[in-house]
């Protein structure tokens, strides 16, 4: 059985994408971050979630995760593209994706309170929270970069079929909105188009589903 831990966020979404879409079984474990236990420490490399365990192999980050699945199951729906261009393709969209998500950890200190804590533990380097200026130029980046998706999704995906460049992109727009940065009407319209798929709609894990376990 493949485990993915960690439930929600835009990074598990999209790995849970990629297992839905390869009708590969799988189940969750619920990571409490704020804990951070021997357990966790000893299966991520990075200490972060998702990260993905099958059978002998742990393998961290959802893209590199993804990309396990489609050599380790070979016969499976491509998530990474059919053929070169789309897999150059879909590389492109996910960097874009994640330069974009790098700018989005002050919004979780901020939420969570986590500035004091993180001082008094000798993290104080990533206890950062931006100002209402701040606030103000990311949402212009953030426009800018969603500016430059756009015009090149050409149709209803980025590629011929729906792929981890389509997981990142939603995955990026929810945690957006949640966040409450704005998205523009282009981008809800595709979203919400998307998920009226049955498979696509199941990538983001609803608020009552549980891990088997909690570490």
């Amino acid at each position: 059985m493949i485990t993915v831990y960690g439930i929600r966020g835009g990074h598990v979404a999209r790995l849970r994408a990629a297992l839905i879409m390869k009708g590969l079984e799988f189940e969750h474990v619920n990571v409490e971050m704020s804990k951070r236990s021997a357990e966790f420490l000893s299966k991520s490399l990075a200490e972060t979630i998702p990260f993905m365990e099958d059978g002998d192999f742990i393998v961290g980050e959802s893209i590199a995760a993804t990309q396990y699945l489609e050599e380790k199951y070979p016969e499976t729906y491509k998530m990474m593209g059919v053929d070169l261009k789309e897999k150059v393709m879909v590389h492109n969209v996910i960097w874009a994706v994640d330069r974009i998500t790098q700018y989005l950890s002050p919004f979780y200190v901020e939420r969570f309170s986590m500035s004091e804590g993180m001082k008094a533990s000798g993290k104080a380097h990533r206890a950062i929270v931006y100002d209402d200026k701040q606030k103000i130029d990311l949402q212009a980046e953030v426009d800018y970069r969603l500016g430059k998706l756009e015009v090149v999704k050409e149709g209803k995906y980025f590629t011929s079929q729906f792929s981890a460049a389509d997981a990142s992109v939603l995955g990026l727009l929810g945690t957006l909105m949640w966040h409450g940065l704005k998205v523009s009407s282009f981008w809800q319209s595709w979203r919400e188009e998307l998920m009226q798929d049955e498979k696509i709609g199941k990538m983001f894990a609803p608020e009552d589903e549980k891990g088997v376990r909690e570490i």
